[in-house]
C-alpha cells in the first residue's frame, strides 16, 4: 500500500477514561509541570518584549539617522547656496572687468583709427593739389607746343617742373602707402582678440567649474534624500512589525495571566488542582502521555501556519489547508488510526499551542509548520529532520543583479522573522542596521522583516524591498506553482552548492509526557525518507532536497 495512501481506517475515540491515581498523590507533579509551562509562557512573552524593545530601538536608530541625513541635507543645501552665491559673483565681477576691458580697448582702437584717417585724408588732399598743378603744366605745355618756335626751350623748364612735381607725387604716394599699411592696427586687434579670447575662456572655465560645483551638490543631495527615502520607507513596515509584537505579547499575557489564576483557583483543593491542569493542557495523570491523549480522543491537533505557501498554506476561499507540511501531517494521523485537526495561527505564535491551548481552550499535541529548531522555541522538543534545504534569493522576473547574497550590499533586503536569516546573513559578510562590520564587509541599505509571507512577496512585486532571503521549500511553490498568485512575476536565484543546508522538524511540548510522541514521529520520519512517494510529494510542491555542508542550525 503506498506509503501516503488515504485509505487507512481512522480509531474510534476512546471512551475509557484516562489512568489516574489519588488526586491528592498527584499533586506535586501537576502544579510542578503547570508552573513550569506557566514560566515558558512567561519566558515566551519576555521574548516578545525583548524583540518589541528590538523593534522600537531600530526604529529610534533609523528615526534618528532620517533627522542626520535631513541636517546633512539642510547644510549641504545652505553650503552649496553660498557655494553658487561666492561663484556667481565672481563669476559677474569677472566678467564685468572683461567687458570694461574689452569697451576700452574697442574705444582706443576706434581713436587711433580716426586719427589715422584724418592724415590720410591730409596726404590725399596734397595729392589732389600735385595733379591740379601738374594738369595746369601740362596745359601750358601744350599751348606752347602750339606756338612752335622757341618753345622748346619752355618745354625743358616745364619738364623740370614736372620733374619735380613727379618726385612730389611719388614721395607722397609712398607716404599715403605708409600711412595706409594698417599691419601695426591688425597686430593690435590680434593681440587683443587674444586676450579677450583668453579671458574669455578664463570665465567660462570658472562658470564651468561654478556649474559643475552646483551640480555635485546637487548630486550629494539626491543622494542622501535617496538615504532618507530608503530609512523613512522602513518605518511603517517596522511599526507593523512592532504592532505584531505587541499583540503577540498581549497574547502571551492573557494566556499566563489565566493559567497563574487557575493555579490560584487550585490552590483551594486536588480536584480543583486537575482540573486547572487540564484546562492548561497539562496531563491530569502522571501515566498519560501526549499520543495517548491523542489516540483516547481519536484527534491528532496540528498547529500550523497559513500563510507558509507550499510547506501548509489556505488558498483564497479553500476550505482545507495544502502543502507539504499539511499532507505529512494527513499521513501521520492515518499511522496514528486517528483524524486530524488544524489549529491555524501565525508562525510565531505555533509553539505556544503545545503548551498553553487557545482561547478556545484547543491546544496543539504538534507543531507541523516548516518549523527549523532554534533556541528561541522554549520548552519545544524537535523531531529528527524530515526535510533539508538551503536558503535561496527571490527576486523579480529577469532582474539580473542579485546572483548571491554578498551582490545585495547598498539594497534593501526583505526576510521572514526567521532566526537563521541573520546568522546566514554574517557568515557571507553582509551587515546592516546598527551592525559594526569590518571595512572590507557588504552592508544592506536595509533588512525588512515582515510577520507575514503574504507581504513580503507583495513588497518585492511592488519594489518596496529588492529581493528576498528565504527557504527554497516556499520559493519553489511561490514561483513556480501555477496557482501560485506570484507566478510570472517573480523568480528564485539557486543557492551556491557551499551554502549552509538547514532543515525542517515537528515540534512537540518539552515535557516527559511528549517523549513518546516524539518517538513515534521519529519513527514514522524514519520510514519517510525510504518511501518512494515522498520524492514525488516534494515534486509536487516544487521542494528540491538539499545535499551538503552542516547548517548554522
Amino acid at each position: 500500500m503506498p506509503f501516503f495512501s488515504r485509505s487507512s481506517a481512522v480509531r474510534e475515540p476512546s471512551t475509557a477514561p484516562d489512568p489516574a491515581g489519588a488526586p491528592g498523590s498527584r499533586l506535586g507533579g501537576q502544579l510542578e509541570r503547570a508552573l513550569g509551562r506557566t514560566v515558558a509562557l512567561l519566558q515566551y512573552t519576555a521574548d516578545s518584549h525583548d524583540a518589541l524593545g528590538d523593534v522600537f530601538t531600530e526604529i529610534d536608530s533609523r528615526s534618528r539617522t532620517v533627522i542626520e541625513e535631513l541636517e546633512a541635507m539642510r547644510t549641504t543645501m545652505e553650503q552649496s547656496r553660498q557655494a553658487a552665491q561666492e561663484k556667481t559673483l565672481a563669476s559677474t565681477e569677472r566678467l564685468s572687468a572683461l567687458s570694461h576691458q574689452t569697451i576700452g580697448s574697442l574705444t582706443q582702437l576706434s581713436a587711433d583709427l580716426d586719427k589715422r584717417m584724418e592724415r590720410i585724408g591730409a596726404v590725399m588732399e596734397t595729392i589732389e593739389r600735385s595733379s591740379s598743378e601738374l594738369s595746369l603744366l601740362a596745359i601750358n605745355s601744350g599751348i606752347q607746343a602750339a606756338h612752335g618756335g622757341e618753345a622748346g626751350r619752355a618745354f625743358g623748364v616745364l619738364a623740370t617742373r614736372m620733374r619735380n612735381l613727379a618726385e612730389r607725387s611719388s614721395l607722397d604716394a609712398r607716404q599715403v602707402a605708409q600711412l595706409l599699411d594698417f599691419s601695426p592696427f591688425r597686430a593690435s586687434f590680434a593681440q587683443f582678440n587674444t586676450t579677450l579670447a583668453h579671458s574669455i575662456g578664463d570665465a567660462d572655465q570658472r562658470i564651468s567649474g561654478a556649474l559643475h560645483s552646483v551640480s555635485a551638490s546637487q548630486s550629494e543631495m539626491a543622494q542622501r534624500m535617496d538615504e532618507m527615502e530608503a530609512h523613512t520607507r522602513a518605518i511603517p513596515d517596522m511599526l507593523a512589525n512592532a504592532r505584531d509584537a505587541i499583540e503577540r505579547g498581549r497574547r502571551v499575557l492573557e494566556i499566563a495571566g489565566e493559567g497563574c489564576t487557575q493555579m490560584q483557583e487550585a490552590c483551594h483543593g486536588p480536584r480543583a488542582l486537575a482540573a486547572a491542569a487540564q484546562r492548561i493542557g497539562a496531563p491530569t495523570g502522571s501515566s498519560v502521555s501526549v499520543l495517548d491523549s491523542v489516540r483516547g480522543r481519536g484527534v491528532l491537533r496540528v498547529a500550523i501556519e497559513p500563510r507558509a505557501w507550499g510547506m501548509s498554506f489556505r488558498a483564497r476561499g479553500a476550505s482545507q489547508p495544502r502543502g507539504l507540511d499539511v499532507d505529512l501531517a494527513h499521513a501521520f494521523a492515518r499511522r496514528l488510526g486517528v483524524a486530524v485537526e488544524f489549529v491555524e495561527r501565525p508562525w510565531l505564535e505555533c509553539p505556544w499551542l503545545l503548551m498553553a491551548g487557545a482561547p478556545a481552550g484547543a491546544a496543539a499535541d504538534v507543531m507541523w509548520s516548516a518549523l527549523v529548531p532554534a533556541p528561541i522555541f522554549h520548552r519545544v522538543a524537535f523531531s529528527e529532520p524530515y526535510v533539508h534545504f538551503r536558503y535561496v534569493l527571490v527576486r523579480r522576473r529577469g532582474e539580473a543583479r542579485f546572483t548571491d547574497i554578498g551582490s545585495l550590499a547598498g539594497y534593501t533586503l526583505g526576510a521572514m522573522p526567521d532566526p537563521a536569516v541573520p546568522d546566514l546573513l554574517h557568515a557571507h559578510g553582509v551587515h546592516w542596521g546598527r551592525d559594526k562590520p569590518q571595512a572590507d564587509a557588504h552592508r544592506l541599505k536595509n533588512l525588512l522583516v515582515f510577520p507575514s509571507l503574504t507581504e513580503v512577496f507583495d513588497a518585492l512585486c511592488a519594489g518596496r524591498v529588492d529581493a528576498l532571503l528565504l527557504e527554497q521549500t516556499m520559493a519553489g511553490w511561490v514561483c513556480a506553482a501555477p496557482d501560485s498568485p506570484w507566478t510570472g512575476r517573480l523568480e528564485v536565484q539557486a543557492a551556491a552548492p557551499t551554502d549552509p543546508v538547514f532543515h525542517y522538524t515537528v515540534g512537540v511540548c518539552g515535557d516527559p509526557g511528549a517523549d513518546t510522541m516524539r518517538a513515534e514521529l521519529n519513527a514514522f520520519i524514519h520510514d519517510l525518507q525510504g518511501a518512494p512517494d515522498y520524492s514525488l510529494l516534494l515534486k509536487r510542491w516544487h521542494i528540491a532536497p538539499a545535499h551538503g555542508q552542516a547548517a548554522l542550525q
